[in-house]
């Protein structure tokens, strides 16, 4: 359980809103992301809080797929998936320096497809028989 101590805010584009104990973020969102493999990604960056106590720290779990990377000191999410992936939660958080820190966290999707190369890899095939008795399978329209 995350037990918020101090007034935290986070600054979106346009918008700020606070936090005055509640146990949810008032309304501010991440949108779900859906990328393509073999294709970079939009740096995605992800919003700023205020408030808490001393420095503030950032992190996001659990790992990112294989190819895209996380920035703390940006606050930024980038590169180019290598792999597909099904659609997983992630949990950004901010933490303060207080003793003990405090804690205020933002989940959002992260999903990857296959590239349109891998998809048509993934395709069944049918096998033809070409003059001469050769098979060879290919692939279906």
């Amino acid at each position: 359980m995350v037990e918020y101590r101090t007034p935290w805010r986070w600054s979106g584009s346009e918008r700020r809103i606070g936090l005055s104990g509640e146990r949810h973020l008032g309304g501010v969102r991440i949108d779900d992301q859906r990328w393509r493999q073999h294709e970079e990604a939009a740096p995605l960056v992800l919003p700023a809080a205020t408030g808490g106590a001393g420095a503030l720290t950032y992190a996001l779990t659990p790992a990112l797929p294989a190819g895209l990377a996380f920035d703390p000191a940006a606050r930024t999410v980038s590169g180019t998936p290598s792999a597909p992936s099904s659609s997983a939660t992630y949990t950004y958080a901010a933490t303060d320096s207080a003793v003990p820190p405090s804690t205020a966290g933002l989940t959002f999707t992260i999903d990857i497809e296959a590239s349109a190369e891998d998809e048509a890899l993934r395709r069944p095939c049918v096998a033809v028989e070409r003059d001469g008795g050769d098979r060879r399978a290919l692939p279906r329209a």
